[in-house]
């Protein structure tokens, strides 16, 4: 009766832990990210999400509030790319614009974009050192980033060839007063083929994005 109780006991525990074993050892090796870099979003992505949706992603990223295992569940993940900074996957709005959800190497999303269209990089050259002031630049780019340089103001912009970097003076020289709208104090483009920089502010702000999906 003895024996019975042990044989019973020690094929519960044997149980146990094998249900333990196949909990732990899938997290601590962790999920393979299947990525394709090579064909377009259009390719791979078929299904669309409407604005409020996305709306509601942006808002539970921007408020760390939605890990990767819940992005997949929550949304179907068709276009996943990774990069040198981690990976992003790629969503379409029923507007046509293109979402791109950012993660980073510890598997954690922490940027979305939502981008109507990647402008080339002719585009911003209406931008003059010293007259063009930051609100005309953020009016004309929705997407602009800003960099967090306390020192001066910096906004990044990506573009089809590469990312514009502009800083900003908001101090007039002649006046001595602050101004209402800060002017562009210099610019400095980086190529695509640029990337990643020995500029850990930038690869560190920056969200890359692919060639392939800013054609």
């Amino acid at each position: 009766m003895k024996r019975n109780i042990k044989s019973l006991l020690l094929s519960a525990l044997l149980i146990f832990l094998v249900a333990i074993l196949a909990v732990i050892i899938p997290f601590s090796i962790g999920e393979k990210m299947k990525y394709n870099n090579d064909k377009t979003i259009d390719t791979l992505v078929t299904e669309t999400y409407s604005a409020s949706e996305i709306q509601k992603m942006k808002s539970s990223i921007e408020n760390n509030k939605l890990t990767y295992s819940q992005l997949r569940s929550d949304y179907n993940i068709q276009c996943l790319r990774k990069t040198y900074q981690g990976y992003y996957a790629a969503f379409l709005q029923d507007d046509g614009s293109h979402v791109f959800v950012f993660i980073n190497k510890n598997k954690e999303p922490y940027k979305i974009l939502v981008i109507d269209e990647i402008k080339n990089k002719s585009q911003y050259d209406f931008i003059e050192v010293g007259k063009t002031t930051k609100n005309e630049i953020l009016n004309y780019d929705e997407n602009t980033l800003f960099m967090p340089v306390s020192s001066v103001i910096t906004t990044a912009h990506i573009t089809k060839e590469g990312v514009l970097l502009v800083t900003y003076d908001n101090f007039d020289e002649v006046s001595g007063m602050i101004l209402d709208d800060a002017v562009v104090k210099s610019i400095t483009f980086y190529n695509n083929s640029d990337f990643p920089l020995k500029n850990s502010l930038i690869d560190s702000n920056v969200p890359y994005i692919l060639e392939i999906d800013k054609k």
